[in-house]
């Protein structure tokens, strides 16, 4: 097989050629992050700094198909959730650092006492895991799931929305609704349609998927390396439906479990160097992120950051230059020659160790 990026110096510049198919989609990003790393004695830019989990049709908040759980599990659907899913979800949590956002859903639109139960156990339950709670906007009557939620009594207030549909049509037709009126960010599955960070409108950010954390192919794991190396950023959403409503034995629980345990513990274990956060967290750092501007010079070893948002984070890419010092920030080793950068305030000073006649600024 050919090999996928092919680079040749000239003088103090280098060409690269790469495979057109890879630079069709938004495994681009990080494959033009890594020429501008090599072909520059320094290289700095902002990331997110967000591992996000998304389960979603987690927690069902009414029974069903409960002869077929019954068949799989010896349990109806609201056991099955109670006794398996959500111990399994805890262990993964444990295992791989990151934290969830569960997209709740509900099948009929009937309330009764034992739903609005569920709601409040798994409310609390997501607190004590620091996780939170999102809505899945695939309800077919809007105005049952407002009257259900009323009728819990719980006061949550519920920002994280999850779209199966990018087109976002569901949204569209019924955004004007109370439901929608704490909405802060959305999440859809990747498709292309989309950046995998962007504003959806003037007061709501849009966050694509990364991964469904189950299905894994070698395309899947560059795009992933690409956009974990341009932005820091990593979006696994993990869809219970199937396993409500089984096609086959392929998607019973055991075989999702197995499949998501093994890819959080190998394919992201290598990214715990970025943080782990809710939705809701990550749109505040996606805002920041988004409306950043800044500035580097360089000059005899050190790097002079400035930028227009504190509480914000950068990756630094040298060549044999470790960190010395900085102050207005802290930092920390991602790998050989990188460094994930946090600005505490809005001027960040680096200083980098070795010989200062070998970093001299072309500029």
């Amino acid at each position: 097989m050919p090999s996928l990026i092919w680079r040749n110096g000239i003088d103090n510049g280098s060409v690269f050629a790469v495979c057109g198919d890879y630079m069709k989609d938004s495994t681009a990003i990080g494959i033009l992050d890594g020429m501008m790393a090599e072909a520059n004695t320094y290289y700095i830019y902002p990331v997110v700094n967000a591992q996000n989990l998304a389960v979603v049709n987690f927690p069902e908040l009414s029974d069903v198909n409960n002869d077929e759980m019954q068949n799989l599990y010896s349990r109806s659907s609201m056991g099955l959730q109670r006794d398996v899913l959500w111990p399994a979800l805890i262990s993964a949590m444990d295992l791989s650092h990151l934290r969830v956002t569960a997209f709740l859903h509900k099948e009929d639109t009937k309330n009764n006492d034992s739903d609005t139960d569920t709601l409040r156990f798994y409310l609390r339950q997501l607190k004590e895991q620091n996780g939170e709670a999102g809505i899945l906007l695939d309800q077919t009557n809007t105005a049952s799931l407002q009257s259900y939620l009323a009728s819990s009594g719980s006061q949550y207030q519920y920002g994280a929305f999850y779209s199966e549909d990018p087109s976002m049509a569901f949204y569209e037709e019924q955004k004007d609704q109370p439901v929608f009126e704490n909405i802060r960010t959305l999440m859809c599955p990747y498709s292309g349609a989309h950046p995998v960070l962007s504003y959806y409108n003037d007061d709501v950010t849009l966050q694509e998927a990364t991964s469904d954390g189950v299905h894994y192919t070698f395309s899947d794991d560059i795009r992933m390396r690409s956009i974990q190396s341009a932005l820091g950023y990593t979006g696994i959403v993990l869809d219970l439906s199937d396993v409500f409503w089984p096609n086959g034995t392929s998607d019973g629980w055991e075989v999702l479990q197995e499949r998501l345990t093994s890819n959080l513990r190998t394919y992201w274990k290598k990214f715990s160097c970025f943080d782990s956060t809710t939705l809701s967290e990550s749109d505040q750092r996606v805002r920041k992120f988004l409306n950043m501007n800044y500035e580097a010079t360089y000059f005899n070893k050190e790097i002079v950051l400035k930028t227009t948002q504190q509480d914000s984070w950068f990756v630094l890419r040298t060549h044999d230059a470790p960190i010395q010092k900085i102050s207005g920030g802290t930092w920390s080793e991602i790998e050989k020659d990188a460094y994930l950068i946090h600005c505490e305030d809005d001027t960040v000073v680096i200083e980098l160790k070795g010989d200062a006649s070998l970093y001299l600024s072309k500029d």
